[in-house]
């Protein structure tokens, strides 16, 4: 790692201009376009995801995301207006987008991929320098960062893009291009550059540098620690689910979406259903629902040569589901096998299981879902209240008053009616509450959340009448409403 990085915001260019940036957004989005088979055989090789998988979930949603902050970033970076006291009629006041500095970005094993180039491509956009930490498990991953971001951030590529942005824009020479020649010198070593080593090499990283702002996701207590790290230093910190099956839910689908949430990478993911709360009147035809929808996904439950089915990202997070299988107390309703040289997990169902079972304790992370028994929306609610505030919470019911209720009297990062997980494949902001998450992201929201707003104010000078009500001597006991 270059130190030198860390040292952006004295620079003379910082923060990146809108044009360059530009020009680095269009890196990345080639990046994703022309080494797509490498980056789906990179995540094939790290989780064993279906190759539909990896473009639903970890390519199409980075290109489109690259995308919209193309399309977009002039008008989400300007300057807004805002309101003024009378005093300040003849003035300009508004408010900008200032891009931090320099952005460390850490990234958990679950969506090794996107979880790096969406939060990259907002924090360019919003001008900043970038340093990105991925996932030390997805090895193959990492790699594939540590070989590509330098031949896509380099001086030939770089200067490449920009003769043909200078001519698209004809831009002459004797103008406007030497305002970009600086950039060329510091591109390659301090746009973007790649962290790599263990979790503990990043909270050395963290000890000795210092950043303008960390984005993180990953695991509950890693982000405790990447919070108190950068609380030594200020630096602000983007860290980051119940489901509720109602009696008047369509219990096919809910059981159906349900279990799709949970094999969807192997159950591999921050937005996966943790636990069902599921009324006492339907639970019965629920579980036999989620072996139905078990046998339309793959003819039965699915055996280590199943296709278009994943495997857990190493052989440790695979002892460890095997472990929470022994452990619990939860009646077993279907699957439970595990082979971990292979790292697989049959899809898990258990139902009975009490509070304080090791399911309940800890984050799954894996194709397990726990299922508990309520005799009402108001007991799955006070259930619910007694956990930690989650990054989303689903809700299965027909009646919009039971969805209204469970929306007013929830704290989530987002809520869902009748579906799982797909708050991350919308449009919508994404984040979570306290424990779950620090921040949001997406869209315009990434650029703000890279940036800190600061306040502008272009005073007049040609007229001071206004003005001198401040100056002594004082003619009044108090002032004027401004």
């Amino acid at each position: 790692m270059d130190p030198k990085v860390l040292n952006s915001r004295t620079r003379q260019n910082w923060p990146i201009p809108s044009k360059m940036r530009r020009i680095h957004l269009q890196s990345l989005l080639d990046f994703v376009t022309e080494k797509e088979e490498k980056i789906v055989e990179a995540l094939e090789i790290d989780l064993g995801k279906p190759p539909f998988e990896i473009l639903a979930s970890e390519i199409l949603c980075v290109k489109y995301e690259i995308k919209q902050l193309l399309k977009n970033l002039k008008s989400w970076t300007k300057p807004r207006p805002m309101p003024k006291y009378r005093i300040f009629h003849r003035d300009k006041c508004t408010e900008e987008l200032l891009a931090f500095g320099t952005v460390l970005i850490i990234s958990s094993w679950s969506s090794p991929f996107q979880n790096i180039m969406i939060p990259l491509a907002g924090a360019i956009a919003a001008g900043n320098c970038v340093i990105i930490k991925p996932a030390e498990l997805a090895t193959a991953t990492n790699q594939l960062f540590v070989e590509q971001i330098p031949k896509y951030f380099g001086r030939v590529r770089y200067f490449l893009l920009l003769m043909n942005f200078l001519r698209k824009h004809e831009v002459e020479s004797n103008s406007n291009y030497a305002i970009y020649i600086p950039f060329f010198g510091i591109t390659c070593q301090s746009v973007c550059q790649v962290l790599t080593g263990t979790l503990e090499k990043t909270k050395d990283f963290l000890r000795e540098y210092s950043c303008d702002f960390i984005y993180f996701t990953g695991a509950s207590n890693d982000g405790i620690y990447i919070a108190r790290e950068a609380a030594k230093t200020l630096t602000p910190v983007f860290l980051n689910f119940p489901v509720y099956v109602d009696s008047s839910a369509d219990i096919t689908l809910a059981a159906m979406r349900v279990m799709w949430g949970k094999i969807f990478n192997c159950g591999q993911m921050s937005v996966a259903p943790d636990y069902v709360l599921c009324h006492a009147d339907v639970q019965p035809k629920f579980l036999k629902e989620c072996r139905n929808a078990l046998e339309f996904f793959f003819g039965g439950l699915p055996k280590i040569d199943t296709k278009n089915y994943g495997r857990i990202i190493s052989m440790e997070h695979t002892e460890r589901l095997k472990e929470m299988i022994f452990k619990t107390e939860g009646k077993l309703v279907l699957g439970g096998y595990v082979h971990v040289p292979a790292k697989f997990v049959q899809p898990t169902v258990f139902c009975d299981v009490p509070e304080y079972d090791i399911l309940m304790q800890f984050e799954i992370f894996g194709p397990i879902l726990p299922v508990i028994t309520v005799d009402s929306s108001e007991e799955a609610l006070e259930y619910v209240s007694n956990q930690k505030k989650p990054q989303a919470v689903y809700v299965f019911s027909s009646k919009k008053g039971v969805f209204r209720t469970w929306k007013k009297h929830t704290e989530s990062g987002g809520i869902i009616q009748n579906d799982v997980v797909m708050l991350k494949g919308t449009r919508t902001t994404f984040g979570g509450v306290e424990a779950s998450g620090l921040g949001r992201y997406r869209g315009k929201s990434s650029i703000e959340l890279f940036s800190h707003r600061r306040g502008v104010i272009l005073r007049s000078t040609k007229d001071d009448t206004d003005y001198k009500m401040r100056y002594p001597p004082f003619h009044s006991a108090s002032p004027t409403q401004p």
